[in-house]
């Protein structure tokens, strides 16, 4: 995860993110559906429910694994929101598409929520540019820094 760049970094941790997401609401949903009657052909078996709990506990952990990672980029204040939002769309994507989410949607909730999703990737794409685009020479902000070197320089 080292030699990843920020946006490279943001969609691996953003579909393991969904992919957290999407095995933890079936694992809920077998577990409801075990609670509510047990003996039913429909409930899951003992096996599947384990093994499901068991990659729910392992996901958590590699998204924990993924947001201490996280604070290892330089420019955590501005890459952080590029994190969490990017895994937030795609999770919103993929279990919306995978539990049918979306056949209720008029054409009218359809495009609303289409015309969101771009705002928002909009919105991702010029927050993400804005240090780039933002910096000066002179590094007025020392925790804003790139880079510990501007930063010594700034207190000399």
């Amino acid at each position: 995860l080292k030699t990843l760049e920020s946006w490279g970094f943001s969609y691996v941790w953003a579909v393991v993110g969904a992919v957290d997401l999407t095995i933890t609401k079936s694992t809920l949903m077998m577990a409801t559906s075990l609670a509510i009657d047990p003996k039913s052909a429909s409930s899951p078996s003992t096996t599947l429910m384990v093994t499901f709990s068991l990659l729910t506990v392992m996901l958590h952990l590699a998204v924990l694994a993924f947001q201490v990672a996280s604070t290892r980029y330089a420019e955590a204040l501005q890459n952080q929101p590029l994190f969490l939002a990017s895994g937030v769309m795609l999770q919103v994507a993929l279990c919306g598409n995978f539990f049918n989410e979306f056949r209720s949607f008029s054409q009218v909730h359809t495009l609303a929520f289409l015309i969101g999703f771009v705002v928002m990737m909009l919105g991702l794409f010029i927050t993400s540019r804005a240090g780039e685009l933002g910096e000066s020479d002179s590094c007025r902000e020392p925790l804003l820094c790139r880079d510990s070197e501007r930063l010594r320089k700034t207190r000399k």
